[in-house]
């Protein structure tokens, strides 16, 4: 999936008072692949990172991720 705006995602982790760390613990996913995402670095994820993103900030998916469209 794509990211939408990396400063949308790095709002919503200040806001839940969440550490790239922290986020990453809880989505079973590498620290720089967060990191990455957080500061625009990359803008592209699986699926399931982005949905377990989504939930572990308590939002919808669609809040931070559109589908990735294939040609």
């Amino acid at each position: 999936m794509r990211l939408i705006s990396h400063r949308r995602l790095a709002a919503a982790m200040v806001y839940r008072g969440m550490s790239v760390r922290e986020l990453a613990l809880k989505v079973g996913a590498h620290r720089a692949t967060i990191g990455h995402l957080r500061s625009g670095k990359r803008t592209f994820c699986d699926p399931t990172v982005a949905r377990r993103i989504a939930k572990a900030l308590d939002y919808p998916v669609d809040e931070f991720f559109v589908p990735e469209k294939t040609a």
